[in-house]
């Protein structure tokens, strides 16, 4: 049921304004997807800035920095979903949650993902808060 709502409040708000182009918003999480896979796989936190906001680039620089993966290096990008659109109020931008559905690529001895993910070839859904600043959709947060 949420994600029947949040399809007919985007379809009304792209009617007023083109930023909220369903097509637009899904190719934007495709390329934060490929820009933090990469940034994970090269261990260089200065790939994934220019699609993050300041706020998510001090997280992910971390976890980067220290090698944390986030189940990403490992994994394809099966499907994104639009969730939650949040238009701007009191100040705050716009807004909209994408839930990201990964698929692993391969194993490692060593995991650091969840185990059931990996012994089970499982997809694995991770929820991803984007925000619009200037005139781009930025990768804000991500909720396991």
């Amino acid at each position: 049921m949420k994600i029947s709502i949040a399809g007919a409040k985007l379809t009304h708000l792209a009617q007023k304004d083109r930023m909220w182009d369903h097509g637009s918003m899904i190719e934007q999480v495709r390329t934060a997807f490929v820009y933090l896979k990469k940034g994970f796989l090269k261990n260089d936190p200065s790939i994934v800035k220019k699609c993050i906001t300041s706020g998510g680039y001090k997280k992910i620089s971390g976890d980067i920095e220290l090698g944390k993966s986030n189940n990403i290096t490992n994994a394809d990008l099966v499907s994104v979903e639009i969730i939650t659109v949040i238009p701007s109020k009191h100040n705050q931008p716009d807004k909209f949650k994408a839930l990201i559905k990964l698929k692993k690529t391969k194993e490692e001895e060593n995991l650091t993902e969840p185990v059931s993910f990996y012994k089970a070839n499982l997809l694995l859904e991770q929820e991803w808060l984007f925000v619009h600043e200037g005139n781009w959709w930025l990768l804000d947060e991500i909720k396991k």
